[in-house]
């Protein structure tokens, strides 16, 4: 009876999770950037066993204790590019990312999507997230001449106008990393490396004057079998609570 209420109750935890991740993306469908995509359960493989003697069956029988969170990976896969026409919105195609660092030093940072605020600087502009710059490649940030207006071609080259024409600045720090997962949100959409600086492995194309936003349909659809497992996870519960004062009325008896 106690493995009952224990099954039971890890299968609960488990739609809780699910519904709670599925919420975060309900509420964050125009944070540009990856959110969790799905919360993944598996068998808690430490307490499995097979019972002896098996006269029933010689593989034994098995036995289940539960299910546990197993991950909850990151994606950015069902979004949705919509053109905004800001020089100061990019995005990265291709699983690209863009790379931040703070202007006082620190961390490198990415994101996929950007949406840039220009802060003039005593040397020129530069574009920001909160405190974090986007960087050129080579690693310093990208400083743009004062007031100038500038273009980002599809192979990340900046060009500033000058006059009639325009002349090369510099190239962004973009590129696909090679593993993606292994980043960490930290709100605005940006992600820390937790081992330091990712490096770039593939090259990647930049889109001007476009936004990312994960505003997928699919995630609502996926709501509601994930309500219906925590309803019948709940009703196994009441069912084992229902037993086991069953049993104990009969032990009093």
């Amino acid at each position: 009876m106690e493995r009952s209420f224990s099954l039971s109750v890890q299968g609960l935890v488990a739609g809780l999770r699910q519904l709670d991740v599925l919420a975060h993306r309900v509420a964050n469908l125009d944070t540009p950037g990856a959110l969790p995509r799905e919360a993944v359960l598996e068998e808690n493989p430490g307490l499995r066993f097979t019972l002896l003697p098996p006269e029933s069956d010689p593989r034994g029988v098995y036995l289940g204790t539960g299910i546990r969170l197993a991950a909850t990976p990151l994606g950015d896969d069902r979004g949705i590019s919509v053109e905004t026409g800001s020089a100061t919105d990019l995005f990265a195609e291709d699983g690209g990312w863009f790379a931040l660092r703070a202007l006082d030093g620190g961390e490198v940072v990415y994101a996929r999507s950007l949406s840039l605020t220009r802060v003039p600087g005593p040397d020129g502009d530069r574009l920001m997230v909160g405190r974090y710059a986007l960087l050129a490649d080579g690693g310093g940030p990208l400083v743009l001449p004062s007031g100038a207006a500038f273009r980002v071609d599809a192979e990340g080259r900046v060009f500033v106008r000058e006059g009639t024409g325009e002349r090369f600045l510099a190239r962004l720090s973009a590129g696909r990393l090679a593993n993606p997962e292994a980043l960490r949100p930290m709100g605005d959409g940006l992600y820390f490396a937790p081992a330091g600086i990712a490096e770039f492995s593939l090259p990647t194309i930049v889109r001007q004057g476009v936004r990312r936003v994960p505003g997928d349909a699919e995630v609502l659809a996926r709501t509601l079998p994930a309500a219906r497992y925590l309803s019948l996870t709940a009703r196994a519960l009441s069912a084992a609570d229902t037993f086991a004062g069953m049993a104990a009325e009969l032990i009093r008896r």
